[in-house]
């Protein structure tokens, strides 16, 4: 029998990715489908779902290029907001861990590199630091928003801005990174030298020596 794989567990965090055009339809259309629905006919979700698909597929090009080009747009800003949350995304075990070869005794698993808890904090990205002023007052503002919706209205606040506006942020970030590694090359200076990596003909021998040991 299959062991059962395991699953990232998703972070929440994450930029949401937006709604097709599809979507955004069903979205609009829903409640009125519903609506023509009589008393005594099934509401069942796939019952709608299939009257919403038949709406859909009656549209012209032009129609649906309504829906099609907000999704679009959409997906623009997502884009940029997981390319700055993967800069800015703490390292995970799955990431950081490389699995063993095919085939192979798994006895040993490459452990993750120890984060040093005394070296210089990266600074935070141009995006980063509009985000944390930006999020404050969308919070304040409306303090029922979720995480992701916060997330995907200061993407589109990002997006929408020019160079000159976002020219404070980008300056400040120039300054926390020239810092950082200025910083990072004092502490860096001060440690010792990493340890030599084994070769895979070393790590063989060694998994080979702790066969023998344990025999």
């Amino acid at each position: 029998m299959a062991g059962k794989k395991s699953s990232k567990k998703k972070d929440p965090n994450a930029p949401k990715r937006p709604k097709t055009g599809f979507f955004l339809f069903c979205d609009e259309r829903r409640e009125k489908v519903k609506a023509t629905l009589g008393e005594g006919e099934k509401k069942s979700a796939s019952e709608v779902s299939k009257l919403l698909g038949e709406e859909w597929g009656k549209l012209t090009d032009s129609e649906k290029d309504k829906y099609n080009s907000v999704s679009k747009k959409n997906m623009e800003v997502y884009k940029k907001q997981f390319e700055e949350y993967k800069k800015n995304k703490p390292e995970s075990s799955d990431e950081s861990e490389s699995s063993d070869d095919e085939g192979a005794k798994k006895k040993k698993k490459k452990r993750k590199a120890k984060k040093d808890e005394n070296a210089p904090k990266r600074p935070l990205s141009s995006y980063m630091l509009f985000s944390q002023t930006y999020r404050k007052s969308l919070v304040a503002e409306n303090p029922t928003l979720k995480v992701t919706e916060v997330a995907k209205l200061v993407g589109e606040k990002w997006g929408k801005m020019n160079d000159a506006e976002k020219a404070p942020y980008v300056n400040k970030a120039a300054e926390l990174k020239a810092a950082y590694n200025i910083e990072k090359s004092k502490y860096d200076a001060t440690q010792p030298p990493p340890p030599k990596k084994k070769t895979k003909k070393e790590e063989s021998e060694d998994d080979s020596d702790e066969d023998s040991e344990s025999e």
